[in-house]
């Protein structure tokens, strides 16, 4: 059976502007029930439903044991050298999973992971390749203008909250193609660009938790 054709999405803002909380509420009200999500500041797996995994033997072993619906949330060890290596493996792991049935992966402060210059490997097959098995990648971060430029170039949604610095507005204006005036100065406040550059723009209410 022919997968519909999933899609990859960004979105960026600066720390406690929403762009977590708008994800949250994505998974809660859209998502399907695989998921499987990078979490190095530990939100997603405070999720009901999550189930958190602080090792990649863990994550592999709960990857192999859900084979069905799962929401699964990585949280990497910060305190190893080794993070890059960490993502490169999460999403290798992730790959597997995602091509036995239609889920969402979600990658949070991918900047930390990435590099403008070239993106892990792992990471680069996964954005070219995961969507014609209906895969929905959802990729958060700080810091734009220092992510990869692979799924830059192939967005179907981007989601701009307020930008943590000047550079950062510099280059959604540059790079992405916003206005400036369009781009959110608020928190909890968004504007949404589609492959037509259609605009779409929204507020977030303040998370009661």
């Amino acid at each position: 059976m022919q997968r519909e054709s999933g899609t990859l999405n960004l979105i960026i803002g600066r720390s406690g502007s929403g762009k977590t909380e708008y994800m949250l509420r994505r998974i809660y009200h859209d998502a399907p029930s695989r998921v499987v999500a990078w979490d190095p500041a530990q939100q997603f797996c405070l999720e009901d439903g999550f189930v958190r995994c602080d090792t990649l033997h863990d994550l592999l072993q709960q990857l192999r044991n859900s084979a069905g619906d799962a929401r699964i949330a990585y949280v990497p060890n910060l305190r190893e050298k080794s993070l890059y290596n960490q993502f490169d493996q999460f999403c290798r792991l992730a790959y597997h999973w995602c091509i036995q049935a239609p889920c969402w992966l979600c990658v949070d402060e991918l900047a930390d992971v990435s590099n403008a210059g070239k993106a892990p490997p792992a990471w680069g097959m996964l954005v070219r390749t995961i969507r014609k098995y209906g895969a929905h990648v959802w990729a958060l971060t700080q810091r734009p203008q220092e992510i990869d430029k692979t799924i830059l170039g192939n967005l179907h949604h981007l989601m701009t909250f307020a930008p943590s610095l000047e550079k950062d507005r510099k280059y959604i204006i540059s790079e992405i193609g916003l206005r400036d005036i369009d781009i959110p100065a608020i928190d909890f406040h968004f504007v949404q660009k589609d492959r037509l550059n259609q605009l779409v723009f929204g507020r977030l209410a303040p998370p009661k938790r």
